[in-house]
């Protein structure tokens, strides 16, 4: 073939590091993942935030662990929302390995500070039930479960919780992408 490209090879290749248009399942799901991660934080941060009569979430450091946490980790959600919602529009694939790692440890992180948030606060939680002293009335004991800031704060470590469930969906499926990548560079 003269002055042009042998085969169909040309069109199929892709750059190093660059993005190739192509769209699969996970276009769909990644974008959807974040979602539920952001709607999940933010959830447990108003939750927080809007349960204050007389007692407050400044009061515990493990409340204080908690706002910190879902603010940090919807942060993460957020960006990585459009950043995968802008992947989609385009039904661009990026193949960099350094953008691949980052997303792989902003998950990671993302993933442990929800998890470790939701644990501390429900620690919390069960002390206020039960009482951290024998003898000693907890804060939450004879409440009304409605409207209380016991079942706020329960409600809000649940959120924190549920947020790291989606968190790790989107961390193995990014892992994946990366041996993916890894494999297909091997052969």
């Amino acid at each position: 073939m003269e002055g042009g490209v042998s085969g169909g090879a040309a069109g199929n290749r892709r750059r190093a590091g660059g993005a190739e248009k192509r769209r699969t399942w996970q276009h769909f799901v990644n974008p959807l993942l974040r979602l539920l991660q952001l709607a999940a934080n933010v959830c447990a941060f108003v939750v927080m935030l809007t349960s204050g009569q007389g007692l407050s979430w400044r009061n515990y450091s493990a409340f204080r662990y908690l706002v910190a946490a879902t603010v940090i980790s919807g942060f993460w959600a957020g960006v990585m929302l459009l950043a995968d919602c802008g992947l989609c529009m385009g039904g661009r694939t990026v193949h960099s390995l350094g953008y691949k790692y980052f997303v792989v440890i902003g998950d990671y992180i993302a993933t442990i500070m929800s998890l470790t948030g939701g644990a501390a606060a429900a620690g919390v939680t069960t002390f206020n039930d039960k009482g951290s002293i024998p003898l000693q009335q907890a804060p939450c004991e004879g409440v009304t479960p409605f409207g209380s800031y016991c079942a706020r704060t329960k409600a809000a470590v649940a959120c924190s919780i549920i947020a790291a469930a989606f968190f790790i969906p989107s961390l193995v499926l990014d892992v994946w992408n990366i041996g993916a990548e890894y494999y297909q560079a091997t052969f």
